[in-house]
């Protein structure tokens, strides 16, 4: 069995930023999967740029999707990647990054980590309480026409008025007519962060249902943080999730896809080099966490030697030899 990982990183700016983490994941048994967003300013300057960071892992770049941010697209754009890399090689585990993210260990931690714990989902379920709250069922129960078109993908304050108003009168209708997804095909939804780690036997089943997940999601909106838990429910997998610890938004919770995001402080929060931020990534990395997002090294700099330094510390604090 081939025990190299596949790390599949979605990104559409900040390839600077993208570059160092691609330098940080390089790696013997790492290879390395970039999808652009097809609207970005990409070049092959900045491909062969990137390129330069790898020295152990293979790296692949595509430019398939064009991604729309809570539209229909981002689940396309993910099991486009799922897909890529699974009829590429034999993985073990697939790790799903945005291009913000950055590790928060080394290599041989993370490595070693999945290798002790096999044939596991990681992924951070989110509790039924904030599910009831966002209404979670509504983005799947019923046809959302135009769903690659999202109140966070728009800036115009009117526009997203009007399109809040359209949302509630589509949904309204199709309430009166009965139409109802949820039902039809018996799903159990879920809700969890869309960023993740899945072993080979999930991904297999997930890429073997590709159309049925299609079917399902083609007119679902902000799709991507319910797509995958769903379909663990729908498969039978629940039993192979690692953490069934559900979120309620604190800071000392276990996010069981190992990614620490700070979803109390903002909508995703962007860490700072703020003390207070430098503490919070400290406890991440002690509690177990192994990447975290959001990062801009644009705005502070200072934080790519931060996690250069985490990097090299153990759990207690200590530099590693």
């Amino acid at each position: 069995m081939d025990n190299k990982h596949a790390y599949l990183i979605i990104a559409h700016n900040k390839f600077e930023q993208l570059a160092f983490l691609v330098s940080l994941l390089d790696y013997k048994y790492h290879d390395i999967y970039i999808l652009i967003d097809k609207k970005s300013n990409f070049s092959p300057e900045i491909q062969n740029k990137i390129t330069k960071m790898v020295k152990e892992s293979n790296i692949y770049f595509s430019q398939e999707c064009a991604i729309h941010w809570g539209g229909s697209s981002q689940v396309e754009a993910e099991m486009f990647v799922f897909s890529w890399a699974f009829n590429t090689r034999d993985y073990k585990y697939f790790h799903l990054l945005s291009g913000v993210d950055l590790p928060l260990a080394n290599n041989d931690e993370i490595y070693s980590f999945f290798e002790d714990n096999p044939e596991k989902i990681f992924l951070s379920l989110v509790s039924k309480e904030i599910g009831l709250r966002n209404k979670v069922n509504d983005r799947i129960k019923y046809i959302h026409l135009f769903s690659n078109i999202s109140a966070r993908s728009v800036n115009n304050r009117i526009f997203r008025k009007g399109l809040s108003l359209y949302r509630k009168l589509e949904r309204l209708i199709q309430k009166l007519l009965g139409i109802d997804f949820i039902k039809k095909y018996h799903l159990n939804v879920d809700y969890a962060s869309n960023w993740l780690s899945l072993d080979k036997e999930t991904v297999a089943l997930l890429v073997d249902n590709r159309d049925l997940i299609r079917k399902l999601f083609k007119n679902s909106v902000f799709g991507d943080e319910i797509f995958i838990p769903t379909m663990i429910n729908k498969l039978g997998l629940q039993h192979k999730i690692y953490s069934s610890h559900r979120l309620e938004d604190k800071p000392d919770d276990f996010q069981g896809n190992l990614r620490y995001i700070n979803w109390w402080d903002g909508d995703p929060h962007t860490w700072t080099d703020s003390e207070l931020d430098k503490k919070q990534l400290f406890f991440a990395k002690k509690s177990g966490h192994f990447f975290s997002r959001k990062f801009d090294l644009d705005t502070y700099p200072r934080m790519k030697q931060f996690i250069l330094d985490l990097r090299r510390q153990d759990k207690k604090g200590e530099v590693y030899e």
